[in-house]
């Protein structure tokens, strides 16, 4: 009897980049299907160094005689190489692509583990990963030969397969307005080569950021190719979406499901101004110009967490009595004050033998500092001042 690969790990990917807008179609027909548990995929595990973003494999129930494939991810994230050794234990009914792996600082690799069933019945087995550190990672397999039903995460057509990993992703939270990235793995475990000729996603936030594969690009056999997707909430809501990789072969997609969470990471979530005039922040009486102007500098600060925009300050003097008068200086406006920062400019009085007051009521020798605060956006500073 043939034997036919089946495969049904999946990736998440969004591309923005497209590549081919039609595809080769093959002639062979679709091979029989398999049922497999999606459900079994897991977060991964971490030992030192290394990680897999997968610790337990259920490959479903698989007809005798068929096989099916997964792909399970190494990460190195160390500056240094990683020397992996991989071992099976259990069934022999399991095979493992590498028995030695070597992953550059920052890389990643593609572990292969087939099961391939010889008869009605459960099967179990054991992945071993061992570090020259003496940390090791195991991933537990299991099994069942039987009747078989239909996968739809995995494009095959004769030889030709299309795996991706992981079949599920949690981007878990990411704050509004920043970003969390994976790499996925697009690996072809059948025997021919396979195209692959779009790559996209059905919610934006997803998107491609980088990766070895190309649009379009030719997969061949045994080969693999990664792609990095990164998830970037623009309102605090929930996230869904499919990853949809399209090839040459029946069926024409591979799929994958990805989820996270957008947050707003402030507390006030506002812009927050305040003004550090040396006293009473919203009065200044005590100008004294003597033998000429005096004049002080103010600062501008933002206790805030959001930028504060402030898009100008200006000074409105006593319009009736001439003899003093205030202006500013040193600012150019408008102006962004990040969280925790600041901008500052000056203020001079001048005049001869008078007294000016603070009038609010008429907004006269009254500072008014324009900005997006939400709740101070005119903030008033009144003044006053003796020339001599």
């Amino acid at each position: 009897m043939s034997t036919t690969s089946h495969s049904r790990a999946s990736v998440g990917l969004s591309l923005g980049w497209l590549g081919l807008s039609g595809c080769f179609g093959l002639s062979s027909p679709p091979q029989k299907g398999v049922t497999t548990d999606d459900s079994a995929t897991d977060s991964g595990a971490t030992a030192g160094s290394l990680s897999v973003d997968r610790s337990a494999i259920d490959f479903g129930v698989i007809e005798p005689g068929e096989s099916i494939s997964e792909a399970v991810v190494l990460t190195n994230g160390s500056a240094d190489t990683l020397r992996i050794a991989a071992s099976l234990t259990g069934a022999a009914v399991f095979e493992l692509s590498d028995a030695d792996v070597a992953l550059a600082p920052g890389g990643d690799s593609t572990l292969t583990i087939t099961f391939s069933p010889t008869g009605e019945m459960s099967f179990d087995g054991m992945v071993g990963l061992d570090l020259e550190d003496g940390t090791s990672l195991s991933i537990a397999l299991t099994g069942e030969g039987g009747t078989g039903g239909s996968g739809d995460d995995t494009a095959s057509s004769g030889p030709g397969t299309v795996q991706l990993a992981p079949s599920t992703q949690d981007y878990g939270s990411v704050d509004v307005g920043s970003s969390g990235s994976y790499t996925f793995t697009v690996s072809n475990t059948g025997s021919e080569d396979v195209l692959i000729d779009d790559v996209h996603t059905s919610d934006s936030a997803f998107s491609v950021t980088g990766g070895t594969l190309s649009l379009p690009q030719v997969l061949t056999a045994g080969s693999s190719k990664t792609v990095s997707i990164a998830f970037a909430p623009t309102i605090a809501t929930s996230y869904t979406s499919d990853l949809i990789v399209h090839t040459d072969l029946t069926p024409e997609n591979v799929t994958a499901s990805l989820s996270g969470v957008g947050v707003d990471a402030c507390t006030a979530c506002a812009p927050i101004i305040t003004v550090d005039t040396g006293g009473d922040p919203h009065s200044v009486p005590d100008f004294y110009a003597i033998f000429g102007p005096d004049s002080r500098t103010w600062s501008i600060q933002n206790i805030g967490d959001q930028d504060l925009i402030v898009s100008s300050v200006t000074v409105i003097n006593d319009m009736f009595f001439t003899c003093g008068s205030f202006a500013i200086s040193g600012f150019a406006g408008p102006e962004t004050v990040a969280p925790s920062g600041r901008t500052s400019f000056s203020i001079a009085y001048s005049g001869s033998s008078c007294v000016d007051v603070a009038l609010p009521d008429l907004d006269q020798n009254v500072v008014h500092i324009l900005s997006n605060d939400p709740s101070q956006g005119d903030y008033v500073i009144e003044v006053g001042g003796v020339a001599f």
